[in-house]
């Protein structure tokens, strides 16, 4: 059903940064000081996750369809990600679709 494979961009600073107890201003951070990294490597407007347990930023663009119906692509990443032993345990944010993660902060 679902063969889409996920892009994976690895970010040493989440491991190296993050702290429990200011985790949302390093996270902040990080995905602002990696903007062209990120545009660059998810190319397609993906859906983004970021993984704290093994400091990447997943991303996943749905071309999967259930009979006519076209699969969303944040069920097809967590679908994913639900059955990936590496992914099913780790801590994940949700980061919404690259252009919209940015949309906010364009001039």
């Amino acid at each position: 059903m679902i063969t889409d494979k996920l892009k994976i961009l690895k970010i040493e600073e989440i491991k190296e940064k993050i702290d429990l107890t200011n985790m949302r201003e390093e996270v902040t951070r990080i995905i602002l000081d990696k903007k062209q990294i990120i545009e660059n490597t998810f190319v397609e407007d993906e859906y983004l996750k970021i993984d704290l347990t093994n400091a990447e930023i997943i991303g996943l663009k749905s071309h999967a369809k259930l009979g006519d119906m076209p699969i969303g692509d944040l069920p097809a990443i967590n679908y994913i990600l639900s059955q990936d032993n590496k992914y099913k345990d780790a801590n994940l944010l949700n980061l919404g679709n690259v252009k919209q993660l940015y949309k906010k902060y364009e001039l």
